[in-house]
């Protein structure tokens, strides 16, 4: 008789193939390459936009200071005088290379034009056509701008006095006046007095030094809320 031959039921083991291991390995590569330029595309994302942030920030806090500033412009705690010509702050002027707007108002209530109460915003030259915006106070040049973090492209950085009338054609019209103020003096006056509406569009537009690629630009009109008189109401 012979013997019983058994035969078992449980399959052979086998071990993985040298081609299945670089497989799975190169799957793993992709899967990780993929969550890594997903985390890079995030973190520059998140830099740019706190870049972007930075740079509105800095740009608006100067323009906020200039405008705020410039409106006061011509402001005379004694403007109720018979000579309305006598304002010692009534002057404003603009000049070129570089942008320079200087103005004054009164601070103390007196009748005089005190040191302390004379004050210009400039567009600074700086190198390689940027550069920054300051004031001058007191006699001294204050940056406004960090020009660590933001530079002022002064190609297309601006600041422009606007014509109430448009009659020169090398400046924008000021269409923005709400009012018309001619001949203020009543009827009998020897020389005619005029008022005069005065306005200026700054134009600022920033660049950060972390990323030369992101710039922005803030542009602003600012309407002098003390008007120019010219002439006299006198008799």
């Amino acid at each position: 008789m012979h013997p019983m031959k058994l035969h078992s039921s449980r399959p052979r083991s086998r071990g993985i193939s040298l081609i299945e291991i670089m497989v799975g390995l190169v799957l793993g590569l992709l899967i990780v390459a993929g969550a890594s330029s997903l985390l890079l595309t995030d973190m520059l994302g998140s830099r740019r936009m706190r870049i972007e942030a930075k740079l509105e920030q800095d740009l608006r806090s100067a323009m906020d200071m200039v405008t705020r500033d410039l409106r006061r412009g011509g402001y005379w705690s004694s403007d109720a005088q018979p000579n309305l010509t006598a304002n010692p702050h009534a002057t404003l002027t603009l000049t070129d290379s570089p942008p320079v707007i200087s103005y004054s108002y009164s601070r103390n209530g007196d009748d005089t034009l005190n040191t302390d109460e004379q004050f210009r915003f400039r567009l600074d030259t700086g190198t390689g056509g940027t550069g920054g915006m300051e004031l001058e106070l007191d006699g001294g040049w204050l940056a406004m701008t960090d020009t660590e973090t933001m530079q002022l492209d002064r190609a297309n950085s601006s600041l422009v006095a606007l014509q109430q009338d448009g009659s020169d054609p090398s400046d924008p019209a000021f269409t923005d006046d709400p009012i018309t103020l001619d001949h203020a003096c009543p009827t009998g006056c020897a020389t005619a007095c005029q008022i005069r509406v005065r306005a200026y569009r700054i134009t600022l537009v920033g660049v950060s030094t972390a990323d030369t690629a992101v710039t922005r630009t803030l542009t602003s009109t600012v309407r002098v809320r003390n008007d120019a008189v010219e002439g006299s109401c006198n008799p």
